[in-house]
Formats: structure tokens, C-alpha cells, sequence
């Protein structure tokens, strides 16, 4: 019984290490919350876009008198209230990594910040990947992205 709980304890500990508290806190949350900004800014342009269109239809449905394209454009802006109830999910899924990252703050406090040492710092090493691994990733965040020139020297590489 003492051997299993001795166990448990090491196994406890090496997991309270692997958690990298500050990783979370410095590195993956402010990733998280910045990839998850991102996704309500352009939700929000992308629906600027289709509402800017739809009112330019409306209206030339309107001199046309045609009452089943406005029907249609009704529709469109009704649809396009999905991009404030993505706001809202969003907002609620940055306060619940908030408090997920709290707890686990409070769990290392309790077993002491000693812990973190045990553990090697993990960090993605994006230099060292190929460029497939980082296509892997997504599209980048604005600070993060290619620039113009960027991509017209890789369009002009296959020339």
C-alpha cells in the first residue's frame, strides 16, 4: 500500500510539473486568446462584407420591385446575427482557459513552485520545422503572417 502511494505521489508530481504553469500563463493562453481575437475580427469583416452586399442588392431590388429578392436579402441579414453570437461563445471560451489557467496557477502554488523544475520547459520550435509542419498550423495571425513580398518571391521560386 505505502509502495502504490509512493507512486502515486511521483506520478502526481510529474504531472504537476509537466503542466508548466508559466507556459500556460505566458505562452498558450495569450496564443489562444490572440488566434481567438483574430477568428472575431474577421468574422466581423467577413459580415461587414456580405451585410454591404446584401444592402447594395436590396436596393436594386427594390427599383426592380421584386419582393422574393427581398425576401432573400431578409434573410441574409438575419443569418448574419451568427457573427455576435460567435463573439459571445468566443468570450466564453477565454474565460473558462482564464479560469482553467487560475486553477492550475493554485495547484502549483499548493505543491510548491519547485515542481516547475523538474520538467524541461516545452517550446515549439518553428525554425526548425519544414515548411509543410508550419502549413500544418493554419493560417497565421497578422503579427505572425507573410507579407506581399513574401509570397511573390515563393510564387516567383517556381518560375
Amino acid at each position: 500500500m505505502a509502495v502504490n502511494m509512493g507512486k502515486y505521489i511521483n506520478a502526481a508530481k510529474a504531472d504537476i510539473a509537466a503542466v508548466r504553469s508559466d507556459d500556460i500563463r505566458n505562452k498558450h493562453l495569450p496564443d489562444a486568446t490572440d488566434e481567438l481575437d483574430a477568428i472575431v475580427r474577421h468574422t466581423e469583416e467577413a459580415t461587414g462584407t456580405i451585410l454591404d452586399a446584401a444592402e447594395a442588392i436590396n436596393a436594386e431590388a427594390g427599383k426592380l420591385e421584386c419582393q422574393a429578392i427581398k425576401d432573400q436579402v431578409m434573410l441574409i441579414f438575419e443569418a448574419c446575427g451568427f457573427q455576435d453570437l460567435t463573439g459571445q461563445r468566443i468570450s466564453k471560451i477565454v474565460t473558462t482557459l482564464q479560469h482553467i489557467e487560475e486553477r492550475i496557477a493554485k495547484i502549483t502554488a499548493i505543491f510548491g513552485e519547485h515542481f516547475q523544475s523538474i520538467a524541461p520547459a516545452v517550446d515549439e520550435d518553428t525554425d526548425n520545422m519544414s515548411e509543410e509542419e508550419k502549413l500544418k498550423n493554419g493560417p497565421q495571425l497578422p503579427a505572425n503572417a507573410n507579407d506581399q513580398a513574401d509570397i511573390d518571391a515563393l510564387l516567383a521560386s517556381f518560375d
